[in-house]
């Protein structure tokens, strides 16, 4: 990050067979934009996010800071001045979370262990795991990776007791487990966490270089506020823009009390309420809670429904874990809530009748009209469900 060279666009291994090449930045981007990082489009068209030096080696420097803290709170002894940190990175470098690991570890001075696989694979993570040595060990997920290692080390089946007491216990020896990229079931980090895995949940997207708010308090040097039902969120880990795209810039970034401002587009809540005349750059002692996309909204019959609302009381419901609320048109109400999960091999009559017991305090629009399975739910280089796809195949399905 000495920024002594061209900005840098990660793609997968697919996307570089075709040579894109990355557009001119525009005039007035800031000289040391060092990495440019196409956002995920799971909802909506994707944009290239222009980073800079500053903004990586500020968001590093913070998570040291919050990582030491979460592990002096477990007990750990971080006083040595120079810790070896060392990564495993699991996740794409073109997917913000997968760039951070490389960020952190150059401003570690270390060497990432990189997960070669194609597919995420419990044993073949687990053999990594084991190889790394450093004094600090980290390793960021997205939910489903988290998801599966629980589900390995519970699983009486295809595991051996000693596969998943190795597992477990490999979990156990990384400082910190960030889990980041959307909601993660609360079963699934109540369980982790009793194993005594160190998982951190980072809430944050590529225009503030990943995660800056972990398990709910903004890091050192970030702000939090909320306008109109969206948080708001301040720092010196901004993005710089989106590359040749002013006014979806424009729209995204704002100025107020002084501060420049990335409007997330999530609804949730702060607390306490944003204060501007508090000395900036330090701990701003908020806690953020995020409900949901303010633009995963729908429709039905007049009454407003918010699938991450749909999706979060649903994870609740065991079998339902994984389920993805998407909009279906419909002639009588506009829009109903149709559900996608993976095989269950059951009725989707049953299936909508628990959904719907368990949707029962949302409201009658937020019942399901349609509950489908699939062998495999298509997912992002993320890790994210693609919302886009799985609600094409909903359309398909009940044309």
């Amino acid at each position: 990050m000495a920024n002594d060279g061209p900005a840098i666009l990660p793609v997968p291994d697919e996307v570089a067979a075709e040579h894109i090449q990355l557009p001119a930045l525009p005039d007035n981007a800031p000289q040391d934009v060092v990495a440019v990082i196409e956002t995920s489009g799971s909802t909506a068209k994707p944009k290239r996010v222009m980073l800079t030096a500053r903004a990586l080696r500020a968001s590093a420097a913070a998570t040291y800071e919050r990582l030491d803290q979460l592990a002096a709170e477990r007990g750990i002894n971080v006083d040595e001045q120079f810790p070896t940190r060392q990564w495993l990175l699991c996740l794409p470098a073109h997917y913000v979370a997968g760039l951070q690991v490389l960020a952190r570890s150059l401003q570690a001075g270390t060497r990432p262990d990189l997960y070669m696989a194609d597919h995420f694979d419990v044993r073949y993570f687990e053999e990594m795991a084991a190889k790394m040595d450093g004094e600090r060990r980290y390793v960021s997920l997205v939910p489903v990776q988290l998801q599966r290692l629980v589900e390995a080390v519970t699983n009486h089946e295809d595991f051996s007791f000693a596969e998943r007491e190795r597992i477990s216990a490999r979990m156990g020896r990384f400082d910190a487990i960030l889990v980041g990229g959307q909601a993660v079931p609360p079963h699934i980090v109540k369980t982790a966490r009793e194993f005594g895995w160190a998982v951190v949940l980072t809430y944050g997207s590529s225009e503030t270089a990943g995660g800056c708010v972990y398990n709910g308090i903004p890091l050192r040097g970030v702000s939090a506020r909320v306008e109109q039902g969206e948080i708001w969120l301040a720092g010196p880990m901004l993005a710089a823009g989106y590359l040749d795209d002013p006014e979806r810039t424009a729209a995204a970034f704002a100025e107020a009390d002084g501060q420049r401002w990335y409007r997330t587009n999530d609804a949730g809540e702060v607390e306490p309420p944003f204060d501007p005349t508090a000395p900036r750059g330090g701990e701003s002692g908020q806690r953020v809670s995020v409900t949901g996309r303010l633009d995963n909204v729908i429709n039905s019959g007049g009454i407003k429904v918010n699938l991450d609302e749909v999706e979060r009381e649903l994870h609740q419901l065991p079998g339902f874990e994984n389920a993805v609320a998407v909009s279906l048109p419909s002639d009588e109400w506009g829009e109903s809530v149709a559900l996608v999960l993976p095989n269950r091999d059951a009725q989707e009559a049953e299936l909508l009748i628990q959904a719907t017991e368990q949707l029962a305090k949302l409201g009658p629009a937020a019942r399901p009209v349609r509950c489908i399975q699939l062998d495999q739910l298509p997912r992002l280089a993320s890790g994210k469900p693609d919302r886009v796809q799985i609600r094409r195949l909903v359309i398909d399905s009940t044309a």
